[in-house]
């Protein structure tokens, strides 16, 4: 047996079932319209980094002495300064990074790399002394800033760094370059020879063999 329903019913129902299909995609709607406006949104971005940190610098005009670091010893340096110098170098030739230097009393001179006369090499400049990395061998006082400078290491050749460095035969007293490793403070990286200058804050060890 079939049921009928009576027109008036069944509009009254289709309304009712129109209204809730109406709720419905209001609902929808609104979730829909939720979730877009939380895609929407903007995400605060990665913090801004930190400031460089500034460098100290050993000496104006004064060389370092470097300890060597053996295998299986500490990597850190001990390192002793002159004090500050007040005067301010003369340079004969204008020089720039990866230019090699000699220095006297009152001027720093340009000189061809890995010769005697070539002490120090120029790793960098600065317009004040205190933004030459703090591990730099020296530094030097120019009218026109600072010469931040290491020594004039060449892989095969051999110095004497006893007292001011230079390029010497290799022989008693001096240490030969054997190897410059980059990214490591540590002298047991050298694979061969027993001994190393280290570098802490540019990461980079020369490894020496002393004679």
């Amino acid at each position: 047996m079939s049921t009928r329903i009576s027109k008036k019913h069944r509009q009254t129902a289709l309304a009712a079932f129109t209204i809730t299909l109406t709720g419905f995609a209001v609902v929808v709607a609104l979730i829909s319209a939720g979730g877009s406006t939380e895609a929407g949104q903007s995400k605060p971005g990665p913090p801004l980094g930190h400031p460089p940190t500034s460098r100290t610098l050993s000496s104006a005009t004064g060389s370092t002495e470097r300890s060597i670091s053996t295998h299986g010893a500490p990597t850190t340096t001990s390192s002793t300064s002159t004090p500050p110098s007040s005067t301010t170098d003369a340079v004969a030739v204008a020089v720039g990074v990866g230019d090699c230097v000699a220095l006297d009393a009152d001027a720093v001179e340009k000189a061809t790399c890995g010769t005697g006369d070539a002490a120090y090499r120029v790793v960098g400049q600065a317009p004040e002394n205190d933004q030459c990395p703090s591990d730099a061998d020296r530094s030097s006082t120019t009218d026109h800033g600072a010469l931040c400078l290491d020594i004039d290491w060449v892989v095969g050749g051999c110095m004497d760094v006893r007292s001011e460095p230079k390029h010497t035969t290799c022989s008693t007293g001096a240490v030969r370059v054997l190897d410059v490793k980059v990214g490591t403070t540590d002298v047991n990286s050298c694979p061969t020879g027993d001994r190393g200058f280290v570098y802490d804050q540019r990461r980079f060890v020369v490894c020496v063999n002393q004679l």
